[in-house]
């Protein structure tokens, strides 16, 4: 185990979390964590690393041959089953406006109109001429 001197690395009278790490992790107290080191402290060892071409095998595939067999041959056989015919059609349907009848209600009136007789205005006789453009009236 390292001494607190030789954890305190900025030799400040404390031992941050960083510097108590470090030195947990720092076994030989070299200054630097080796991988070895690193492995130990997490608790596992360094896994060896082998490298090899893997082992492949060549070789000929299994084939077997044999003489056509002599058994009969089947003929295709034909069922004797259709659908049943079916038609599609729209149904017989007519489609028509009702018959329907717009009219206005009678109007009844309580009083009779009064009779209008229309003339020229008094004081006026046939010929006359536009004061404005000179037309004439009849």
């Amino acid at each position: 185990m390292a001494t607190f001197a030789q954890m305190d690395a900025n030799g400040d009278g404390q031992i941050s979390r960083e510097e108590f790490m470090f030195g947990m992790m720092d076994a030989n107290h070299d200054g630097q964590i080796s991988c070895e080191e690193f492995q130990a402290a997490m608790g596992g060892a360094i896994p060896a690393t082998t490298y090899a071409a893997p082992a492949t095998t060549y070789a000929a595939p299994a084939t077997t041959y044999a003489a056509p067999g002599t058994g009969m041959m089947m003929e295709p056989v034909t069922a004797g089953y259709a659908a049943p015919a079916t038609t599609y059609a729209a149904p017989a349907a007519t489609y028509a406006m009702p018959a329907t009848t717009y009219a206005m209600p009678a109007t009844t009136y309580a009083e009779a109109m009064p009779a209008m007789t229309y003339a020229a205005p008094a004081g006026t006789s046939a010929g006359a001429t536009c004061t404005n453009c000179g037309n004439v009236f009849m």
